[in-house]
């Protein structure tokens, strides 16, 4: 059903994009940066720093997340930054060509995302972070950072 040359937007169902734009954003960017193969974005909770909009992680007003996305995208705009790292897949947005290059690995739930973008960096394969776009994700938000329900 996805054309050759399209892109998915995967995402946990507990991340909300913030932006009424966001649609329309993602596809400039993806115009601006045809050599990525994968992007991801900033977010308020997430393992790691590279993903991570600091001083989020503890605001429980999502009104104020949605400032925070506004002025993430006042500051950078339609910047990217290559990552070296594997990503958390709270969102990924995969080129059609990437997944059918790389394919995802049954390797559980928890670990598809650090596997598939480890996996597509070793192909030398470019991983982008989309600056300017902040969601919020609910991970852990009311049970705190040490939570494990998650994995129940």
């Amino acid at each position: 059903m996805v054309g050759d040359d399209d892109w998915v937007c995967l995402k946990d169902g507990d991340v909300m994009f913030l932006r009424p734009d966001y649609g329309h954003f993602i596809v400039k960017v993806i115009e601006k940066y045809p050599d990525a193969g994968v992007f991801t974005c900033f977010t308020n909770r997430i393992g790691n720093r590279w993903q991570l909009w600091p001083g989020m992680f503890d605001v429980k007003d999502v009104t104020l997340h949605r400032s925070a996305a506004e002025r993430v995208f006042d500051l950078n705009n339609y910047k990217t930054t290559k990552l070296k790292k594997p990503i958390s897949g709270m969102v990924m947005i995969v080129s059609k060509k990437t997944w059918k290059q790389v394919k995802f690995n049954e390797v559980g739930i928890l670990k598809i995302d650090k596997d598939f973008s480890i996996r597509v960096l070793q192909h030398n394969i470019t991983i982008r972070r989309i600056d300017g776009l902040y969601v919020f994700h609910y991970y852990r938000f009311n049970e705190g950072p040490k939570s494990t329900t998650h994995l129940l």
